[in-house]
């Protein structure tokens, strides 16, 4: 679950938009992965995102609650994340990370380097991302988009191309919407202690239209921008759904 909260987050924080005219908004991204790739889409409607193209498994974030809904539409179940819940999980983590560390002090010198080693994406603490240009520009999907690069620790991980948000037509309360998510996401990332930190986005001031990860070697590709009307029932976790917590790590 972790893994698909992670990429909706990386979809979801490129999103800092000003306002536009429209409501709702339609934002469908492609993989460049051939037959293995897929098309993740976001709908935007009010105070509500839904996040889908992960299989069975999609995302409801609600503003207004303040909560992050993730649904398996296979098993007919969702967890609900709230700050409290994601405050317990930073805890329960840290708690984790100590008694290892203690675990480790008793290790003879070797086997503690390969431990050392072998958990430091666990461990280690998050290296701070940054976001800069790079000048260049390029068209990607009829956008004329601007380059620039995340970098952690001094080191590329992001390969960015970002549009004029004026060209998606966002409204205010979309862009509202997103800022809620991005704080959310943003809180969920430090309790966490995510390795896969994120910078600002707010001084992007534009709409990736391509993303490229150079840890996976993934692109991401803006494909389409509609502004149809979407119905609220979209953004509402079905009735009959069993609640699950979410999984907690392991002892």
């Amino acid at each position: 679950m972790m893994a698909c909260c992670a990429r909706v987050f990386l979809f979801a924080l490129c999103l800092a938009l000003p306002a536009g005219a429209m409501a709702d908004t339609t934002l469908i991204y492609s993989s460049d992965q051939g037959d293995s790739g897929d098309t993740n889409k976001m709908f935007i409607h009010d105070d509500a995102i839904r996040s889908s193209g992960h299989g069975n498994i999609y995302m409801i974030y609600r503003a207004d609650e303040d909560i992050l809904y993730v649904v398996n539409s296979q098993k007919k179940s969702y967890a609900a994340l709230d700050q409290e819940r994601i405050r317990e999980m930073g805890q329960r983590l840290q708690a984790i990370r100590n008694k290892m560390r203690q675990k480790m002090k008793k290790m003879p010198e070797k086997q503690r380097g390969r431990m050392e080693k072998s958990l430091s994406p666990l461990l280690d603490k998050p290296e701070k991302a940054t976001y800069s240009p790079t000048g260049n520009t390029d068209e990607v999907a009829g956008y004329s988009c601007r380059e620039g690069v995340v970098k952690r620790g001094g080191k590329v991980a992001v390969r960015l191309c970002v549009a004029d948000p004026d060209d998606l037509d966002m409204s205010n309360g979309d862009y509202e919407t997103l800022s809620g998510l991005f704080r959310f996401m943003g809180k969920m990332s430090n309790a966490i202690h995510s390795k896969d930190t994120m910078p600002d986005f707010s001084s992007i001031h534009g709409v990736p239209v391509r993303w490229d990860s150079v840890g996976d070697g993934q692109t991401s590709i803006l494909q389409s921008v509609s502004h149809a009307d979407i119905p609220a029932e979209k953004f509402e976790v079905p009735a009959g759904y069993t609640e699950r917590k979410p999984p907690s790590p392991p002892e």
